[in-house]
């Protein structure tokens, strides 16, 4: 599977997010990649998907999901992570459409703009929910 890197100024971003994200509970795992990576798989079934009716089971399975992470991550509610416990490096975002294939600049926009969506709804300690799942959808409109 081919990956593509993010910008010096984007990847700085991303770790300061993810050390930000990082749950108080001591997980072995990144918070912030477990989201990540849940929101890669929902884009995927959303762009894959042209049928308003299935779209519609997509989006109440990833609420299911989202709110099932965010009672393991943050049982007593969101609080931004001030220490940082662990060095995370940039990583590459896994690609959106055709794993197989090389990149577009596109994809890497809309990657951004999930990551963004979900940096806002977590600082709303996760309450924007439907305001979200709209930035999300509009995110996925753009590779379809």
């Amino acid at each position: 599977m081919k990956n593509f890197y993010l910008s010096r100024k984007q990847c700085k971003q991303v770790t300061r997010m993810a050390n930000e994200f990082q749950s108080y509970l001591p997980f072995e795992e990144s918070t912030f990649g477990a989201f990540i990576n849940d929101l890669h798989s929902f884009i995927r079934a959303m762009v894959e998907q042209k049928v308003l009716s299935v779209r519609q089971a997509i989006i109440r399975m990833y609420r299911t999901s989202l709110h099932n992470m965010i009672d393991k991550y943050y049982p007593n509610g969101y609080k931004a992570n001030k220490v940082v416990r662990y060095n995370y490096r940039c990583f590459a975002v896994t690609r959106l459409i055709n794993p197989e294939y090389g990149f577009t600049p596109l994809e890497q926009v809309v990657a951004m703009k999930m990551i963004r969506a979900f940096r806002d709804f977590a600082r709303s300690e996760f309450k924007n929910e439907e305001e979200y799942i709209n930035r999300l959808d509009k995110a996925a409109a753009i590779l379809r």
